[in-house]
C-alpha cells in the first residue's frame, strides 16, 4: 500500500518537474533572497548594497539587525513573493495535475489497479501541496543562511513560514483541484481560482475598510470624552478659584466653557451615530470572512511570532495627519500612527482558531467534495 502510494506520488511529481516551472520559480526565489541580503542597517540608517540612507527610526541604534531582517522577511519577502507571484506560478504548475489525469488515458490505467479512488485522488492532491512546500522550504533555508550571515543571528523561527505559506496555498489549491476535476480544464481551473482569490481579497479589503473607520470612530469617541471631561474639570477649577478669591466666576468664561462642551457633546453624538452603521457593516463583512478561507490573516500570523507588538510598532510609520473617517476633517485629531497601532492590536487579538480553524474547515469541506465527486463519477 505504501509502495503503491509512493509510486503514484513520484510519478505525479515527475510530471510537474518536467515542466521546468519548478526550476524557474527557484531561480526567481534566488533573486529575491539576493535582494533581501542586499538590504541592511547600520548606525546611520538602512542600506542597499553600498548605499546608505539616513533614517532616525530605522538603524542599528534603535533596533537589532535581526529584528530588521525578520520584518523584511515577514512583511516583504513572504507576502510579495511567496504569497503572490510564486503562488500564481505554483497554481499554473499544479493546476494541470488533476485535469490531465482525468481527461487522458492515465485515469483508465490507474483505475484498473487495486488502489482505492480516495487514495488515488488524495495522492494527486498532496503532490501539488508538496510542490509548494519544497519551494517554500528552499526559500526559507536560503533566507535563514543569508540572515544568519548578515545579521549574525541564526533564527530558526523563520521556518514557521513553511507550514503557514503551505496552508495559505492549500486554501486556493483545494478550490483549484475541485474546479479542475469538474471542468477537466487546466485553464478554467486557474482562471476561476484566481477569480476566487480576488473575491477573498475584496471581502478582506471591505472588512479592513469598515474596521479602519470603526476604529477611527472609537478613537474619536475616546478623544471627545477626554475633551469633555477636561472642560468639566476646567470649569470646576475656575469655580473653586473664584470661590477662594471671594468673587463670582466671569460669565464670559462660563459661556465659552459651556459652548465648547455643547459643541464637543454634539460631535460625540454624531460620532456615536456613525458608529452604529460602521459596527453593523463590519459585522457583516466579518461574518462573510468567517466562512471564507483567510489568506491574508494566515500569512499575517508570521508577524505575531517573528515580531513582538513593540517591534512591529517601530515599522508602522504614520504621522500626525488625521486618520480617515466620516468626521476626519474637523478639529478632533486622531493621528495615523495612533490608528495603525490600534489596528495592529486588533488584528493580533483575533484567535488562531478563527484564522486557521475556520479556514482549514473550508479546505476540508472542499477536499471532501473533491473525493466524493471523484469516487462517484464515471470515467
Amino acid at each position: 500500500m505504501i509502495r503503491q502510494t509512493l509510486a503514484l506520488f513520484i510519478d505525479a511529481y515527475r510530471e510537474l518537474n518536467a515542466k521546468k516551472l519548478f526550476w524557474i520559480t527557484l531561480a526567481i526565489s534566488a533573486l529575491v533572497v539576493g535582494a533581501v541580503g542586499a538590504v541592511g542597517i547600520n548606525e546611520r540608517g538602512w542600506t542597499m548594497l553600498w548605499w546608505t540612507f539616513d533614517d532616525a527610526t530605522i538603524n542599528s541604534k534603535v533596533m537589532k539587525p535581526v529584528v530588521f531582517y525578520r520584518f523584511v522577511f515577514a512583511t516583504l519577502a513572504i507576502p510579495i513573493w511567496l504569497t503572490w507571484a510564486a503562488t500564481i506560478l505554483a497554481l499554473v504548475s499544479t493546476a494541470s495535475i488533476i485535469p490531465e489525469f482525468v481527461s487522458g488515458g492515465a485515469i483508465e490505467l490507474s483505475l484498473s489497479k487495486p488502489i482505492s479512488r480516495m487514495r488515488l485522488i488524495l495522492t494527486k492532491y498532496l503532490t501539488g501541496l508538496t510542490f509548494a512546500a519544497l519551494q517554500v522550504g528552499v526559500f526559507c533555508v536560503a533566507c535563514f543562511l543569508v540572515i544568519g550571515i548578515r545579521a549574525g543571528a541564526w533564527d530558526a523561527s523563520l521556518f514557521l513560514a513553511v507550514p503557514i505559506v503551505v496552508l495559505f496555498f492549500s486554501y486556493l489549491y483545494c478550490f483549484c483541484a475541485l474546479v479542475g476535476l469538474v471542468t477537466r480544464s487546466t485553464i478554467a481551473s486557474v482562471l476561476i481560482t484566481i477569480g476566487f482569490w480576488v473575491l477573498i481579497f475584496l471581502v478582506h479589503s471591505g472588512e479592513q475598510v469598515f474596521l479602519t473607520f470603526k476604529t477611527t470612530n472609537e478613537l474619536r469617541q475616546e478623544r471627545l470624552v477626554a475633551m469633555i471631561e477636561a472642560l468639566k474639570a476646567q470649569r470646576e477649577q475656575s469655580e473653586q478659584q473664584a470661590k477662594a478669591d471671594g468673587r463670582e466666576v466671569d460669565p464670559a468664561v462660563l459661556h465659552v466653557n459651556e459652548t465648547s462642551m455643547q459643541r464637543r457633546q454634539e460631535q460625540l453624538d454624531r460620532t456615536k451615530a456613525d458608529s452604529k452603521m460602521l459596527v453593523r457593516g463590519h459585522a457583516i463583512m466579518y461574518g462573510v470572512m468567517t466562512v471564507l478561507p483567510k489568506t491574508k490573516e494566515t500569512v499575517g500570523l508570521l508577524n505575531r511570532y517573528l515580531l513582538t507588538t513593540k517591534e512591529q510598532e517601530q515599522f508602522l510609520g504614520g504621522d500626525d495627519m488625521p486618520a480617515p473617517g466620516p468626521r476626519s476633517q474637523d478639529d478632533v485629531r486622531i493621528s495615523q500612527k495612533q490608528l495603525m497601532v490600534r489596528l495592529e492590536q486588533e488584528r493580533r487579538s483575533r484567535t488562531i482558531f478563527w484564522v486557521l480553524g475556520t479556514s482549514i474547515g473550508f479546505e476540508v469541506a472542499l477536499v471532501g467534495l473533491l473525493v466524493w465527486f471523484f469516487c462517484r463519477r464515471d470515467f
